[in-house]
């Protein structure tokens, strides 16, 4: 009775330790690959690297992309959501992300990127480029050259009278 008992708890332990082996299939085992082609275009960045971030919801994937057409490619699967953004850059503004238009994805603007869900039964593949501009420095407004016009006139008038009080003084 005692090996019948210890046998099958190793028959039980190796049925379960086997089924942990046996790689799992999730949802898109059945899916159609999609192709997302992410570029870059920075007129006059340079060597001014853009950092990538692209999340499927579980993992995000860091690319690093620079001006010039520079691009990557994610693979995902049609049951897969993707978000990819771009981390603020010093001295550059996200202005734009224009896709290709392709009717197997769903492509909707979110803050600093897109949110691309694959929504075909067959392979389909699109480009998404980021465009960046320089971003605007810090040029005063019509409000504070008022001010600093308002300054400068009464520094002006205080000299003024500095000057006129030391000469009837002398007199």
């Amino acid at each position: 009775m005692k090996n019948i008992v210890k046998t099958c708890t190793v028959l039980l332990f190796v049925i379960t330790a086997g089924a942990m082996m046996i790689p799992s299939f999730t949802d898109s085992a059945g899916a159609q690959q999609c192709f997302l082609e992410i570029c870059k275009s920075a007129p006059g960045a340079g060597e001014t690297g853009f950092t990538i971030l692209i999340d499927d919801g579980g993992m995000i994937s860091v690319v690093e992309l620079f001006d010039g057409g520079d691009c990557f490619t994610e693979s995902f699967f049609s049951t897969d959501d993707f978000e990819v953004t771009e981390e603020p850059a010093e001295g550059w503004v996200l202005q734009d992300v224009i896709c290709d238009p392709n009717p197997g994805f769903s492509i909707s603007n979110i803050q600093g990127g897109i949110d691309a869900d694959c929504i075909t039964s067959a392979e389909a593949s699109t480009t998404c480029t980021f465009v960046n501009g320089p971003a605007a420095s810090n040029i005063p407004t019509l409000s504070e050259w008022g001010m600093i016009s308002a300054a400068v006139g009464l520094a002006l008038i205080g000299v003024f009278f500095a000057v006129r009080r030391k000469r009837i003084r002398a007199v």
